[in-house]
Formats: C-alpha cells, structure tokens, sequence
C-alpha cells in the first residue's frame, strides 16, 4: 500500500502488507471499503474452495483480522480473481470461472444484504462475452466502469 500525503500531494513508499493479509501463497488484487477498515482481497492460500478464493480482514487499530474466507456463496471450486468493493462498501464485484460465465471469467457482483453476500449476478453482455473480463474498477456514482478486457475490436491482448 501506499499514501497520500497531505503536505506535498505525494506518494509515500510502497509497503507492503502485513501478516496475516500476506502470506508465503499468492495475494493480489486487494481493494479497501472507503473508511479503510475492511479488505477483500485473492489468496490461494491453503483450504480455499478453489484456486484463488475472495477472502476478507477488518482492520481494528493498527492490526488486521485473521483473513476469512467469504464461503461457497461467493467462491466456487475454480478460480475468483481481480476483487473489487463498491465505495458504498455493500457491492463487490469480482471476475470468476466457476459461476455460470458466457465463456472465460466473467465480471459478476454480490450485495452484502442481512449480514450476508447474495448469490453473485452475472454482469451479463456487453461487458461479459465469451473472452475474457478481468480486471476493473467502478466509479462510486455506478455510472463509469473501467474494464481490460478481451473484446474482438481490441488493439492487443487486452483493452481499457
């Protein structure tokens, strides 16, 4: 992670994160709530459902949460990448192979409703195909979604 400061608008040096967030297995594609209390991210750390797996810490003073897997509703036996939560801190979104996709990974969202994540929906056509949807980013107004994508009019591999 890196900061903002305020002094001189600049960056501070990249950390990175501690146990029990990092771990000897693959972590990548965090995404933090707005307060900054609250961390999804992919691990393919042990006992996950499938490859890499959604899991998430909340941050109680300096110290993060014993990461927890979000369980079968959200995870599946193939592979959940690219992780990302809404500002409102209630919708994630995220890219799978194992729930019902068009092809590839798919981009679906999950609402966080009574204490728990709803069955994930995909995000259907035209922002899914039968290539693949991956990493992406959503305005906090819903109205402006960045996406790398594998659509047929791209210049290369994958697209913005």
């Amino acid at each position: 992670y890196s900061e903002l400061l305020s002094t001189d608008s600049s960056w501070t040096e990249a950390q990175k994160m501690p146990r029990p967030i990092n771990t000897s297995y693959f972590e990548g594609s965090a995404s933090i709530t707005a307060d900054g209390n609250t961390l999804f991210f992919i691990s393919e750390r042990p006992n996950g459902l499938g490859l890499g797996d959604i899991y998430v810490s909340t941050k109680t003073g300096e110290n993060w949460s014993t990461p927890k897997n979000l369980g079968p509703i959200v995870n599946t036996e193939e592979d959940e990448k690219f992780v990302f939560i809404h500002p409102s801190g209630r919708t994630l979104y995220f890219a799978s192979e194992g729930h019902q996709t068009m092809g590839s990974y798919d981009i679906f969202k999950s609402e966080f409703v009574n204490g728990e994540w709803s069955l994930p929906i995909n995000l259907g056509y035209p922002i899914n195909t039968v290539n693949e949807e991956s990493t992406f980013s959503l305005t906090s107004d819903n109205q402006t979604m960045y996406i790398a994508a594998e659509y047929d009019d791209t210049y290369g591999e994958r697209d913005l």
